[in-house]
């Protein structure tokens, strides 16, 4: 929509929930958190009837492609400001509510692991691409703890 919002325009239509939708850098696609119907595990590794994906979307609702493609929850996508590369968090293969940060391509090809050790969400990069900025925190059933953190990164070609 406009900034004044006006002219409002939808460009997926999910049947499903689609959260955190971010466009890209040409303006051409929108990375995008979907609940799919086929199991998977929650953000505390147990078992459930959704499972949370990334998928990259052109503008225009059509090419869908789920970029995360893993049963653990995948979502908070970004990009990188060359448009390259989308950001998100899983916790594939980590504890109960932890996760890490991944780059793939737009194509989901070239999955990397950007983070380890304490628990990282909702990534943010600096314009430059080279500062990678996050949600660190430990969490249980009885508390979450939490900072701002940030690291330098290079995601290549």
């Amino acid at each position: 929509m406009s900034a004044d919002g006006s002219d409002v325009s939808r460009h997926t239509d999910c049947k499903a929930v689609c959260t955190y939708p971010v466009p890209s850098p040409d303006g051409r696609t929108i990375a995008h958190r979907k609940t799919l119907a086929t199991s998977g595990l929650s953000w505390a590794q147990e078992p459930i009837q959704r499972n949370s994906e990334v998928f990259v979307t052109k503008l225009d609702g059509s090419g869908s492609i789920n970029v995360s493609k893993n049963p653990a929850y995948d979502g908070w996508p970004t990009w990188s400001p060359d448009g390259r590369w989308v950001i998100f968090t899983s916790n594939r293969g980590e504890s109960p509510n932890v996760g890490q940060i991944f780059a793939i391509r737009p194509d989901g090809t070239g999955l990397s692991r950007l983070t380890s050790g304490l628990s990282k969400a909702q990534p943010s990069l600096s314009a430059d691409g080279k500062r990678l900025y996050f949600y660190e925190n430990v969490e249980t059933d009885q508390f979450e703890m939490g900072h701002i953190a940030s690291i330098e990164i290079s995601l290549g070609n």
